[in-house]
This record gives C-alpha cells, structure tokens and sequence, in this order.
C-alpha cells in the first residue's frame, strides 16, 4: 500500500461527511464564489477524490470537466473548443501518470501559461520539488482541506 493509496481509502471513509459539509455551504456573490466562471480540468482517477472536489468546485460556482488520467487530459485539452484556466493534476494514475501529463502538456506551446496544479499525498519536499521541474504551478495535498484548495485556485484565477 503506497501514501496514495492510503491516503484514498481515508477519503473514501470520510467522504460522506465532508460531501455533507460542502453542500452546506452558503450561496452568495462573486465574493463568496471565487471560481465563478473558472473553468477547470480536474485529472483523478479515485472516484471519491473526484466527487469531493467536484462538490468543492461547483460550489465555489467552477465549471469543471473530470478526466480520470493523463491521457485523458490530453485528450480534454486537444478536444476542439476547449478552453481551461487552469490543470488540477493527480500524480499516481494509472495509464499516465501526472507527471507524464504534464511534460506532455508542457510540449505544447499553448499550454505554456497554463496553471497546471498538483494534487496529491506526496507532501515531501522532493515531490513538490519533482512538481515544479515538469511544470506544475503549486500542490494542493491531500486528503483536501477546502479553504486551502480554494486560496491556492484563487492565485491562478
């Protein structure tokens, strides 16, 4: 069992009460909604991990497209008219992973701008430093704390 691993089955435990505790989040203006109108390619491939950010996402009033590896990503970014603000990245995935994913998406020049932001487990200073050199912006750990998910999206929104 890797960090990761560990990490999701914690999600997956908890799940129902942080799912519970986001849908209880109060409506509001822009200023309660910070990502409102972001559009954001969420790449995970843990079903709960998934569905909590998507509830954090959405209710933050993000436009969200899931793809579930990095493959998948790249199939999202080339898929004619899509357009995102921003990459969040899982790093363990299967198929491709995200650091594959992302020298990949860092290949292209028109994604050279594009805040590609790293979520996952691995919190040592090697992985974030491993982040950086392939190209992603910043790390959000996990399991996800919303207010910190939220002050880091809002740096690149």
């Amino acid at each position: 069992m890797t960090s990761s691993t560990l990490v999701d089955a914690i999600c997956n435990l908890f799940a129902p009460e942080v799912i519970a505790a986001i849908r209880q989040t109060p409506g509001g203006d822009r200023g309660e909604r910070p990502l409102a109108g972001a559009r954001i390619l969420l790449t995970e491939d843990n079903e709960m991990n998934q569905q909590i950010a998507l509830e954090l996402l959405q209710g933050a009033d993000a436009a969200v497209t899931v793809a579930s590896n990095g493959r998948r990503a790249l199939d999202e970014l080339a898929r004619e008219g899509a357009v995102f603000d921003m990459v969040l990245m899982d790093i363990q995935m299967p198929e491709m992973d995200g650091y594959e994913a992302t020298t990949r998406i860092r290949s292209q020049e028109r994604f050279k701008e594009l805040p590609i932001i790293a979520m996952t487990a691995h919190a040592m200073v090697e992985e974030r430093q491993k982040t950086r050199e392939v190209g992603m912006v910043d790390h959000i750990s996990k399991p996800i704390d919303p207010t910190a998910l939220l002050a880091t999206l809002r740096k690149y929104y």
